[in-house]
């Protein structure tokens, strides 16, 4: 077995960097007329939005993490490396985010970095899933909640790979929003029916 407490505090190491890096490619303007500083920021919007998209997915997979390691009681060999893996997934984010910023409209690039979200999160669903295989999940947990945001993650990111051949560039966003207000819904529903069991008498 391997100290939990390592692997999370390697982790959180690793989304600090990767999410630092993500402002590399936000480039300051140097020379613009006085006044005119809106004027010299707009051309790189494609970045920009990249940037912000990229860093709240960021945010989202370190909290389902910490949502995960807060399940598991002990870390075994298998839950080691889907970790292993789910951090270099996550130390790639700055190359696809880049890419994607230079090539926003592009089809292929849309896909390419949709897939590399999908991998992100189907790595984090298949260590929480290895870790209830192997018995290493508190007695006490109730994974049902948990394992509802992840996969709902997993159906959000696929939406949106296929939103990228189905749907318009402005429409592309929609199919996901849909896919997170369901999760929340299904979410909030599971959290009141566990408060309610969690009051009725003995």
């Amino acid at each position: 077995m391997y100290k939990k407490q390592r692997i999370e505090a390697l982790s959180d190491g690793i989304f600090a960097i990767a999410m630092t890096l993500l402002v590399l490619d936000l480039k300051v303007p140097t020379t613009f007329p006085h006044g005119q500083v809106w004027a010299a920021i707009k051309p790189e919007w494609e970045q920009w939005i990249s940037f912000a998209l990229t860093f709240g997915l960021a945010a989202r997979f370190w909290t389902l993490q910490h949502d995960v390691f807060q399940a598991v009681e002990t870390v075994g060999r298998s839950a080691l490396i889907s970790t292993f893996a789910f951090l270099g997934l996550i130390s790639i984010l700055p190359y696809t985010t880049s890419l994607l910023g230079a090539h926003f409209s592009d089809p292929s690039v849309l896909t390419l970095y949709f897939i590399h979200e999908f991998a992100i999160a189907a790595v984090l669903a298949l260590k929480l899933e290895l870790c209830s295989a192997h018995g290493h999940i508190h007695n006490d947990a109730n994974l049902l909640p948990l394992r509802v945001r992840l996969y709902g993650m997993c159906a959000s990111l696929v939406a949106c790979l296929f939103g990228v051949w189905l749907l318009p560039l402005r429409w592309l966003f929609v199919a996901p929003v849909g896919m997170g207000v369901l999760e929340r819904r299904i979410s909030a529903h599971l959290r009141r029916n566990e408060t309610k069991r969690q009051s009725l008498p003995e």
